[in-house]
C-alpha cells in the first residue's frame, strides 16, 4: 500500500471521476477534495500539496430543523462518499456530479464538479435526495449496474461525533461507553435501509462506469473473451494484459479526446521507450492542462538527464504555470526531483535559531520570547530552559526545552519579517 493523497481530516471518501482523476472526501467541514498529485511523486523526504479542497460552498442543505451535530453546525460534519454519476437512467442535468452523504442533515448532496485550470472546483448543486425522517442517515451512495442511484441508509437517530452530552450541551447528563460514545438507547445496531433513484420512466442502463469497469477488469485476466471495449477502458485492458503496442500507445497519446490522452500518460512506464513515446507525443505542452498535470507528475518518474533539468527549469518559468496553482506545484516537486531549481534557497531567518546564544543569568535562547495563552493551570509554573543532552539536540549543541506540571498552553517565538508572494520553507 502507499499513501496516495493527504487530506485534512478523517478521510470518509474516495472516488474517480470518469477520466480516472483521483477525488476524496473528509467528514468534517471539507467534502470534496481533488488528488492531483501523487505523494508517491515527491522525492523522498519532500512533501507538498498531494490534495486540495474543491467544494466552494460549505453549506449542507437539510429539509428539516431537526437534527444533531456537535461541530460544523449547518454544514458537513461526518460527510461519506464522492461517488459521480454517470447514468442513461438518471437525467441529463445529474451527469458527472458528485454525491456526498451527509447522515446528520439527511441528504445527499450533490457537487457540480467543473475544470479549474489543471484542478477543479466543486459548485454547490443543492441535493440528490433529502429527508425529514429523524431516523434517515445516509453513508454511502453510488450509481449501480443498473443505472440507478443506491443509496445505504445507517437509519440511526443518533449518528454524530463522539462528544459525551452535558446539560449545557446536549440537554442531557450522558454516560461515556465503550469505545468514547455515549451511551443512548436509541442507536439502532440491527437495521438499516436502501433506496434505489431513478429518473422517471427511466429504462435501465446497462452501461454505466461501474459495468464498464467491471467488464475491463474481467477482459484484463479473461484472455478468452474476445468481447472489446473502446477507448480508456481498452487502452487499460491491452496494458493488463501486455497487449499495448506502441503503435496504439502512441495513438492515444495523441487522440483527439483529452481524457484518454492522460490514461494513456498514465501507462507509461519510464524506460527509454517510454520517454519516447513521451516526449514525442507532445503532452508535456498539452493544452488540456488536466492532461498536462498528469504529464508533469509522469516526469517525476523519469531518471534524471541534462535534457530533463533544462526542460523542467523551462516548465517553472512557463507563465501558464506560474499561473496555475496545480502545475506550480507539480512544477516545483519536478525541480526538486531533478535538481533543477529555478532559485537558490536563502539564510535561515529565524533569529538565533540553534539557541546557541544565551540571555545571560537567564538559561533563555536571546531574540526569542515568551508567550502564555489563556488560564491554564500549568502556565505559571511552566519551565522553560536550554538543554545540552545530544539526545534533545536537532542540530548545533543546544536546544530549548519545556516542563509543565499540570494543563499548560505556553510557547516560546520569535517574529519573522515575511515577503508576500514568496515560497518559505520550516524545519524543525
Amino acid at each position: 500500500l502507499e499513501v496516495l493523497h493527504q487530506f485534512t481530516n478523517n478521510s470518509l471518501a474516495h472516488s474517480t471521476n470518469d477520466a480516472g482523476d483521483q477525488f476524496g472526501g473528509t467528514a468534517n467541514g471539507a467534502p470534496l477534495f481533488f488528488g492531483g498529485i501523487p505523494a508517491t511523486a515527491y522525492p523522498e523526504g519532500s512533501r507538498g500539496m498531494t490534495a486540495k479542497k474543491i467544494n466552494v460552498v460549505d453549506t449542507c442543505h437539510t429539509i428539516t430543523p431537526n437534527f444533531r451535530q456537535v461541530d460544523v453546525f449547518g454544514g458537513y460534519t461526518s460527510a461519506a462518499g464522492s461517488n459521480f454519476i454517470y447514468s442513461d437512467a438518471l437525467p441529463k442535468r445529474f451527469q458527472g456530479m458528485a454525491m456526498v452523504c451527509e447522515p446528520t442533515m439527511k441528504v445527499v448532496a450533490l457537487m457540480d464538479v467543473q475544470p479549474d485550470g489543471a484542478g477543479w472546483k466543486a459548485l454547490d448543486a443543492f441535493n440528490l435526495y433529502a429527508s425529514s425522517d429523524e431516523w434517515n442517515s445516509p453513508v454511502h451512495a453510488e450509481v449501480g449496474p443498473a443505472g440507478a442511484v443506491c443509496v445505504a441508509d445507517f437509519q440511526n437517530f443518533i449518528i454524530q461525533h463522539n462528544p459525551t452530552p452535558s446539560l449545557e450541551r446536549g440537554g442531557f447528563v450522558g454516560t461515556t461507553g465503550v469505545g468514547g460514545a455515549h451511551e443512548n438507547d436509541l442507536r439502532d445496531h440491527s437495521r438499516g435501509r436502501i433506496y434505489r433513484i431513478v429518473g422517471k420512466g427511466a429504462a435501465k442502463d446497462s452501461d454505466t462506469l461501474y459495468s464498464r469497469l467491471l467488464k475491463q477488469q474481467r477482459l484484463a485476466f479473461d484472455t478468452s473473451d474476445l468481447s472489446d471495449q473502446s477507448d480508456i477502458h481498452a487502452l487499460w485492458v491491452k496494458h493488463a494484459r501486455g497487449t499495448l503496442d506502441a503503435k496504439a500507445h502512441q495513438a492515444a497519446l495523441i487522440s483527439k479526446d483529452p481524457k484518454l490522452r492522460r490514461n494513456a500518460i498514465r501507462a507509461l512506464g519510464a524506460d527509454k521507450a517510454a520517454q519516447d513515446l513521451f516526449f514525442g507525443s507532445g503532452v508535456i505542452s498539452d493544452p488540456d492542462l488536466h492532461t498536462r498535470l498528469a504529464a508533469f507528475v509522469k516526469l517525476a518518474d523519469f531518471p534524471t538527464t541534462e535534457e530533463i533539468k533544462t526542460l523542467v527549469k523551462k516548465l517553472a518559468s512557463d507563465p501558464i504555470v506560474k499561473n496555475d496553482e496545480c502545475l506550480a506545484e507539480a512544477a516545483k516537486l519536478l525541480g526538486k526531483k531533478h535538481g533543477a531549481l529555478n532559485y537558490q534557497e536563502g539564510p535561515n531567518l529565524l533569529p538565533n535559531p540553534g539557541c546557541e546564544e544565551v540571555i545571560a543569568g537567564q538559561k533563555l535562547p536571546s531574540g526569542w520570547k515568551r508567550r502564555d495563552y489563556g488560564a491554564k493551570p500549568g502556565n505559571p509554573g511552566a519551565e522553560w530552559q536550554i538543554v545540552t543532552d545530544p539526545k534533545m539536540v536537532h542540530s548545533g549543541k543546544q536546544a530549548m526545552r519545556c516542563i509543565t506540571r499540570d494543563e499548560g498552553d505556553t510557547s516560546f517565538f520569535a517574529d519573522v519579517l515575511l515577503k508576500p508572494n514568496t515560497d518559505y520553507r520550516l524545519s524543525a
